[in-house]
């Protein structure tokens, strides 16, 4: 609320000065959907760059994040705040564009550059009047994901990605003239981060499984999905489950491999997953029904979110949930208990090196089952 009052300060500032601000894109949307929306992106006309940045400064510290390209940021808001840009095409790839700040196009000119029309709406911030330029408030009443501009969308293989995930969160469907366009485009030119990216978003999102599905009616799935066989389903027990996960992307990653081949796994993830150390867990987290307390433990003990991996084996096999829910309390009270040190074996006579490593693994796993004080007496044998 607070960043919505200084909207409407700096708008009746601009205002005075000749210009008119408004919000657009997703804030727009999804004000009329009646959802939460963490960023307010506002954009201004009829005011030069260093004008708008002049009369900005007086609300706060500016970030000029893209000065260049007419792009503001006020620091410790919400607040994104543009001038209207054009877009030409110079090169292959996502991000080959030549974006210039136009100050005067005209707010019909300048939404015609978004990609749906659900996302070119625009409200006046002062007077909360609609614009409405491509018919975005029809679709947006319809759950329809509808592209703006044919040359435009297609010159960015993103947006491919993009109608399929904004599908996936907003429970809409794609056009089919939309879906027959991205039936069109390459996507070999996008960067592992930008599909990890969609993917992560698509996989917190409402419906994930409509990602993958809409991606396979635009005969789009094989370049980074090619693994699955088959449209996955997310039940809302399992969504249930993910929202209790420490990584959710990591829960969802490994629902969405399970009927995978280890190889198969890996090479899945290779194609989109940038971060080592997620490339790493996940290959630790195959999806065996394990109930064996020993043999459950040590997968356990191999992994950063045990806790995590715990609710993936609860989704995927139900008929085992409380024999799973047993076994996390079981392994919570297992690390919290005092276990035998080197320093303890050393004193026993042992000598520190590889056989000593060796045997504190052993030790570890005959913990699981057996106290302390059973194993210590033991090895003193």
């Amino acid at each position: 609320m607070e960043d919505i009052v200084k909207a409407e300060a700096i708008a009746s500032k601009i205002a005075e000065a000749g210009g008119r601000a408004y919000y657009v894109g997703g804030c727009v949307r999804d004000k009329l959907l009646k959802r939460p929306c963490k960023d307010l992106d506002i954009e201004v006309y009829g005011i030069p760059a260093e004008k708008l940045e002049e009369l900005l400064s007086s609300f706060g510290n500016v970030l000029t994040v893209g000065k260049s390209f007419g792009i503001f940021k006020l620091e410790h808001t919400s607040l994104d705040i543009a001038l209207p840009r054009t877009e030409e095409k110079i090169g292959e790839g996502h991000r080959a564009f030549l974006t210039s700040a136009d100050p005067f196009l005209s707010p019909e000119t300048a939404s015609s550059r978004r990609d749906f029309t659900v996302n070119a709406l625009m409200e006046d911030v002062l007077s909360g009047e609609i614009h409405d330029y491509h018919h975005g408030l029809e679709d947006l009443e319809k759950g329809i994901l509808r592209h703006v501009n044919d040359a435009s969308f297609s010159e960015d293989p993103l947006r491919v990605l993009r109608a399929a995930r904004f599908a996936a969160q907003l429970g809409f469907d794609v056009a089919e003239e939309t879906r027959e366009l991205c039936r069109k485009i390459d996507l070999s030119s996008l960067s592992r981060e930008r599909v990890e990216g969609e993917t992560e978003k698509a996989l917190l999102s409402r419906e994930p499984g409509r990602y993958f599905r809409e991606l396979r009616q635009m005969e789009q799935l094989e370049e980074y999905y090619a693994e699955l066989k088959e449209d996955p389903v997310f039940d809302e027990r399992v969504l249930a489950l993910r929202d209790e996960a420490k990584e959710p992307v990591e829960y969802m990653l490994d629902i969405l491999c399970a009927g995978m081949t280890a190889k198969e796994k890996e090479s899945f993830l290779r194609r989109f997953v940038t971060k080592k150390y997620e490339l790493k867990e996940l290959k630790y987290r195959t999806c065996e029904d394990i109930t064996e307390k020993t043999a459950l433990f040590t997968k356990l003990d191999q992994l950063t979110e045990p806790g995590d991996y715990l609710l993936v084996l609860r989704a995927l096999y139900p008929q085992n949930e409380e024999k799973y829910i047993a076994l996390g309390k079981d392994y919570q009270s297992f690390l919290q208990k005092e276990h035998i040190s080197g320093e303890e074996l050393i004193a026993l006579g042992m000598k520190p090196g590889k056989e000593l490593g060796e045997l504190m693994k052993k030790i570890r796993k005959e913990e699981y089952t057996r106290s302390k004080e059973e194993i210590l007496e033991e090895l003193k044998k």
